[in-house]
């Protein structure tokens, strides 16, 4: 997490709305929380040769930015969504299935809605 981009206010961790610097926050209140989450890559690789991104064929569309595992072992997902930013069908979907199953599965516009939720 670049804490240049926070600041604690009133006891509480303030951060810029960004959606990646959220996903930094989030990731690191997790983890100190005694779960064991990372951020999720889902986006493209660039290839400088061909100069595209390059997509994973074996990418599942709607996999959250923040994967892991709750610290009473279930699986635990975060999907982050800066001020504006809506779920897409294949995320809302794998949300569906995600919590259908027995898994912890968050959408998160700010620190407080995960420290929010009934972990």
């Amino acid at each position: 997490m670049n804490t240049a981009r926070c600041k604690v206010e009133n006891g509480k961790l303030i951060s810029k709305q960004t959606a990646n610097n959220l996903t930094d926050v989030i990731v690191t209140y997790l983890n100190l929380q005694g779960h064991f989450v990372w951020r999720q890559n889902n986006g493209g690789v660039y290839d400088p040769k061909k100069k595209v991104f390059r997509k994973n064929p074996n990418h599942t569309k709607g996999v959250p930015d923040v994967c892991g595992v709750h610290k009473l072992g279930y699986a635990l997902f975060v999907e982050v969504k800066a001020e504006g930013d809506r779920l897409s069908d294949e995320q809302k979907e794998f949300g569906v299935k995600a919590a259908a199953r027995g898994a912890i599965w968050i959408v998160a516009h700010s620190l407080d809605d995960v420290i929010n939720f009934p972990l």
